[in-house]
Order: C-alpha cells, then structure tokens, then sequence
C-alpha cells in the first residue's frame, strides 16, 4: 500500500495536480477566488465582440503575471513545503492564467500550452 505522500507525489506526476489539505488557508483561497472572479468579470464586460469571438473556445487567458495581488498564492510558503515534502525541492514558476469560459458551451481545452512541459 502507498503511502500518502507517495500517492500524493505519483499524481501530482501523472495528472499535473494534487490536492493537499490544509496548504492554502481558507481565506486566502477565498480571497484568490474573489479576485479571480473580478477579473475575469472585468474581461467579459471590457472585450470587444471580436477579442470574444476570437477566444470562444478558451475563454479569457488573463495573465497572472500582470496582476500582483494573486502572488500570496503563487509564492504561498506551505505550498512550498508540500512540494518539498513530495520531493519537489526546487520548484519554478512558469506561467499562469485565469481561464473563464462557459462550461457547457466550450468544449475541453486538452492539451494546450503546458503540454511541451510534460513528458
């Protein structure tokens, strides 16, 4: 049998993501959402018909580069003691986006710009 950390580090591996409680505090979650959902709000009542035609598939692909206020979340210190602890010591950064698009109208995004990253 597993342990959870092991079972934690092989999905983070296989699947690009796992789900740790107790990393990110409640609030800050909170918070991050709240932001998030402004934003992308923003987006949709400021594109033009054309910028929303153009990226009816995606959604919005706002930058989290280009708003400061979500970097408690990108940089949050238990996030990285976890991936420590799951034997990611010297994680990087690349890029990340707030995607908004309509779930039963758009199809799934497969794969897209994070793929040449994975093996």
């Amino acid at each position: 049998m597993l342990t959870g950390m092991v079972k934690l580090r092989r999905q983070l591996s296989e699947d690009g993501y796992c789900y740790v409680p107790g990393v990110a505090p409640e609030e800050l979650t909170d918070q991050i959402r709240k932001i998030a959902d402004r934003l992308a709000h923003e987006w949709q009542d400021s594109a033009s018909p054309e910028e929303k035609r153009r990226v009816r598939l995606q959604g919005s692909l706002l930058d989290v580069w280009r708003y400061p206020e979500l970097a408690p979340m990108i940089a949050l210190p238990s996030a990285l003691q976890a991936l420590d602890r799951l034997g990611f010591t010297n994680p990087k950064f690349y890029s990340g986006y707030i995607i908004s698009k309509p779930p039963e109208t758009a199809p799934a995004l497969f794969w897209h710009q994070d793929g040449f990253k994975w093996n």
